[in-house]
């Protein structure tokens, strides 16, 4: 007998089962998260151009911020984000090496498949949303 209740996860394809070619995406996918994953880095590779802009034309004079330290302040905070960006572009370049390679959107901790809507949202993730989630509860 069937409770109506009853949440039903879809199976998902694993890498897992021995002597089973792995699940992969279809070709027509991997060549939209290719798309999605060099607008990305276009887009990081245009922030960091700004950050660089903005944050490292004015001159390195302690007096020229009339000696409070804020031209300073704001470049080191410019730095911090092109350190971020630099590590989403390593993120990105590594993406694209594993649709090369053929390992693009196996979970790296269950090897699963991620799920479409999550690469699509974000690219260049390593694992499905639920080893995610359970790594996130093993760090509390």
């Amino acid at each position: 007998r069937k409770v109506e209740n009853d949440i039903k996860l879809s199976r998902r394809p694993t890498t897992r089962t021995q002597g089973k070619t792995t699940e992969k995406f279809p070709v027509a996918d991997l060549k939209e998260f290719r798309k999605r994953l060099l607008a990305a880095r276009e887009q990081a590779l245009s922030g960091v151009n700004v950050l660089k802009d903005t944050g490292f034309n004015e001159a390195d004079d302690h007096e020229a911020d009339g000696g409070d330290g804020t031209n300073q302040t704001l470049r080191l905070q410019a730095l911090g984000q092109i350190g971020d960006v630099n590590r989403t572009l390593q993120q990105i370049e590594e993406a694209l090496h594993r649709i090369d390679d053929g390992t693009y959107g196996v979970c790296t901790v269950c090897g699963q498949l991620i799920r479409k809507p999550r690469l699509m949202n974000r690219p260049f993730v390593l694992t499905c949303m639920e080893c995610q989630s359970e790594m996130e509860r093993a760090r509390k």
